[in-house]
Protein backbone atom coordinates (compact mmCIF):
# COMPACT_ATOMS: atom_id res chain seq x y z
CA UNK A 1 0.00 0.00 0.00
CA UNK A 2 2.51 2.30 0.77
CA UNK A 3 4.09 2.13 -2.48
CA UNK A 4 1.14 2.06 -4.39
CA UNK A 5 0.86 5.83 -2.80
CA UNK A 6 4.50 6.82 -3.40
CA UNK A 7 3.96 5.62 -6.85
CA UNK A 8 0.62 7.92 -7.30
CA UNK A 9 2.69 10.76 -5.31
CA UNK A 10 5.71 10.43 -7.85
CA UNK A 11 3.54 10.46 -10.80
CA UNK A 12 1.22 12.91 -9.48
CA UNK A 13 4.54 15.53 -8.89
CA UNK A 14 5.65 14.64 -12.46
CA UNK A 15 2.81 15.98 -14.04
CA UNK A 16 2.81 18.88 -12.07
CA UNK A 17 6.24 20.08 -12.97
CA UNK A 18 7.56 17.88 -15.67
CA UNK A 19 4.33 17.74 -18.02
CA UNK A 20 4.45 22.15 -17.77
CA UNK A 21 8.42 22.36 -19.24
CA UNK A 22 7.81 19.62 -21.60
CA UNK A 23 4.64 21.39 -23.21
CA UNK A 24 6.35 24.74 -23.68
CA UNK A 25 9.36 23.06 -25.20
CA UNK A 26 6.87 21.41 -27.57
CA UNK A 27 5.54 24.92 -28.58
CA UNK A 28 2.43 25.11 -26.35
CA UNK A 29 1.15 27.92 -24.32
CA UNK A 30 3.35 28.18 -21.25
CA UNK A 31 0.59 28.29 -17.89
CA UNK A 32 1.82 29.94 -14.42
CA UNK A 33 1.75 28.73 -11.05
CA UNK A 34 -1.43 31.19 -10.95
CA UNK A 35 -2.81 28.84 -14.21
CA UNK A 36 -2.76 32.01 -16.45
CA UNK A 37 -1.63 31.26 -20.33
CA UNK A 38 1.17 33.41 -20.75
CA UNK A 39 1.79 34.45 -24.31
CA UNK A 40 5.05 36.13 -25.34
CA UNK A 41 6.39 38.68 -27.90
CA UNK A 42 9.94 38.97 -29.00
CA UNK A 43 11.79 41.98 -31.18
CA UNK A 44 12.81 38.81 -33.00
CA UNK A 45 9.81 37.12 -33.06
CA UNK A 46 7.11 36.62 -35.92
CA UNK A 47 3.40 36.74 -36.45
CA UNK A 48 3.83 35.34 -39.19
CA UNK A 49 5.75 31.90 -38.24
CA UNK A 50 4.90 32.74 -34.61
CA UNK A 51 2.71 30.73 -32.05
CA UNK A 52 3.42 32.95 -28.65
CA UNK A 53 5.51 30.27 -27.12
CA UNK A 54 8.96 31.38 -25.31
CA UNK A 55 10.47 29.51 -28.45
CA UNK A 56 8.56 30.60 -30.90
CA UNK A 57 7.05 34.05 -29.90
CA UNK A 58 5.08 36.71 -32.04
CA UNK A 59 6.79 39.42 -33.18
CA UNK A 60 4.17 42.08 -32.27
CA UNK A 61 2.03 43.03 -29.08
CA UNK A 62 -0.92 43.22 -31.27
CA UNK A 63 -0.72 39.91 -32.71
CA UNK A 64 -0.29 38.93 -29.15
CA UNK A 65 -3.19 40.82 -28.01
CA UNK A 66 -5.67 39.26 -31.27
CA UNK A 67 -4.30 35.64 -29.98
CA UNK A 68 -4.72 36.40 -26.02
CA UNK A 69 -8.00 35.23 -24.04
CA UNK A 70 -9.47 36.64 -20.93
CA UNK A 71 -6.81 35.82 -17.85
CA UNK A 72 -4.33 35.73 -20.47
CA UNK A 73 -0.62 37.40 -19.81
CA UNK A 74 1.39 39.40 -22.74
CA UNK A 75 5.10 39.21 -22.53
CA UNK A 76 6.99 41.45 -23.80
CA UNK A 77 10.40 40.58 -24.31
CA UNK A 78 13.20 43.37 -24.11
CA UNK A 79 13.68 45.77 -27.14
CA UNK A 80 11.62 48.45 -29.24
CA UNK A 81 8.27 47.81 -30.93
CA UNK A 82 7.26 50.82 -33.30
CA UNK A 83 3.54 50.58 -32.09
CA UNK A 84 1.45 53.18 -35.36
CA UNK A 85 -2.18 52.07 -34.28
CA UNK A 86 -3.18 51.64 -30.79
CA UNK A 87 -3.57 47.74 -29.33
CA UNK A 88 -6.47 47.18 -27.53
CA UNK A 89 -6.61 44.14 -25.07
CA UNK A 90 -9.56 42.17 -24.42
CA UNK A 91 -10.92 42.32 -20.74
CA UNK A 92 -9.00 40.03 -18.76
CA UNK A 93 -5.68 40.29 -20.38
CA UNK A 94 -2.73 41.72 -19.03
CA UNK A 95 0.55 43.04 -20.85
CA UNK A 96 4.32 42.96 -19.01
CA UNK A 97 7.15 44.35 -19.82
CA UNK A 98 10.73 42.10 -19.13
CA UNK A 99 14.19 44.11 -19.54
CA UNK A 100 13.99 46.99 -21.26
CA UNK A 101 11.05 47.26 -23.24
CA UNK A 102 9.45 50.47 -24.89
CA UNK A 103 6.31 50.73 -26.77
Amino acid sequence: MKRTMAAALAALLAVCFLLPAAAEEAGTPAYGEDARRYLYVSVSGSDEKGDGTLLSPFGTPHRAAEAALPGDTIRLGAGIYDIVTPIELPVGVSLEGEGESVL
